[in-house]
């Protein structure tokens, strides 16, 4: 998450694709076996189609950094991410919610 997160850090105009299953934030997860994620209960692209969904994106589509933030916090409310992201590792962190709340004020 470190090298995803500096790299946008790194290149704030940078287009963001969005992907159907394993991306680079999965890559360094020990569940992530041969590009597929192994997790018992975890369907990523369940999960995938779900924020897509609930941005108006489409899988595949490049969009720029900026745009797809905008869109996060105007479609997507904090306590949301409870339902959406169900099961990860991230959410119980609490990470995610508090960064949506932040970037919401």
């Amino acid at each position: 998450m470190k090298l995803v997160v500096d790299r946008i850090r790194e290149n704030p105009s940078i287009k963001i694709e969005a992907v159907k299953g394993v991306d680079d934030i999965c890559s360094k997860c020990p569940h992530n076996v041969e590009n597929r994620c192994i997790k018992p209960g975890r369907d990523l692209e369940e999960f995938d189609r779900e924020v897509a969904n609930r941005l108006g994106i489409n899988i595949g589509r490049k969009i720029e950094l900026r745009i797809l933030l905008d869109l996060i916090k105007k479609k997507i409310k904090p306590e949301e991410l409870r339902v959406i992201c169900k099961g990860c590792e991230w959410l119980e962190l609490g990470f995610c919610e508090e960064g949506l709340r932040r970037k919401k004020l």
